[in-house]
């Protein structure tokens, strides 16, 4: 058989170029999970005032968001969490512990799924609130 010469050498194989491993830091480096917008965070800054935000007022922020808003919108909750500088997970435990809070989510539709952009809300031929239905005021 013929078999190479042993050699001392020890070549390099390259695995992949340093414009690949860039792009891979690159792709690494995003922000994951939900990311606050501006009106939002501008919405939840003029409620609870100019910095520093202190963690132990978040409840207290939580009812000023509820007040303000009739329900907590999931869109405040990563605004709130992204100003106090909390966890986004945090924020929602204490906004879903307590009953008195109702978190809403935002529903988002696509007009590829639904055939147009904008949805119409339907209201009942007795638009009267539920409410005051049957009861005198």
């Amino acid at each position: 058989m013929n078999h190479p010469k042993p050699s001392n050498e020890i070549k390099a194989v390259a695995i992949a170029s340093a414009d690949d491993l860039r792009e891979r830091i690159r792709q690494k480096s995003k922000l994951k999970g939900r990311q606050a917008d501006d009106a939002s965070l501008a919405e939840v800054k003029k409620l609870i005032g100019d910095g520093p935000y202190r963690r132990d007022l978040l409840i207290e922020n939580l009812h000023l968001l509820n007040d303000a808003y009739r329900a907590l919108h999931d869109r405040h909750l990563v605004a709130l969490a992204k100003l106090m500088n909390l966890p986004m997970a945090e924020v929602y435990e204490v906004a879903t512990f307590y009953h008195h809070f109702e978190v809403v989510r935002a529903e988002t539709f696509s007009g590829a799924i639904h055939g147009t952009a904008q949805r119409k809300v339907r209201t009942p031929p007795d638009s009267t609130p539920w409410r005051t239905r049957g009861h005198a005021l």
